[in-house]
């Protein structure tokens, strides 16, 4: 199961790369790439075990925190297309 799940990231990592280097000029390039990264790290990845025992506690259902995973999966999917729009295709 490990096997497959660094394959899966593997193949999400490397095709980031052209994206990422399409998305900042290249005098920023680091400066944006970690910016972003850090802030949707201290947004998502941070806020992540609150949330879910807040809806734990707050709906008594057990699958709860799968709806703020949908949530999320949501607003990566809707900012994939903005990126796809500002990039032209």
């Amino acid at each position: 199961a490990e096997i497959v799940a660094t394959l899966v990231m593997a193949c999400m990592m490397v095709s980031s790369v052209p994206v990422v280097a399409a998305l900042f000029p290249a005098h920023g390039r680091y400066r944006g790439v970690s910016f972003s990264y850090s802030l949707g790290n201290c947004l998502f990845g941070g806020t992540t075990p609150l949330i879910s025992t807040f809806l734990l506690a707050a709906t008594d259902i057990k699958i709860s925190p799968a709806f703020y995973l949908m949530l999320c999966a949501f607003l990566a999917f809707l900012g994939s297309r903005m990126i796809l729009f500002s990039l032209g295709k």
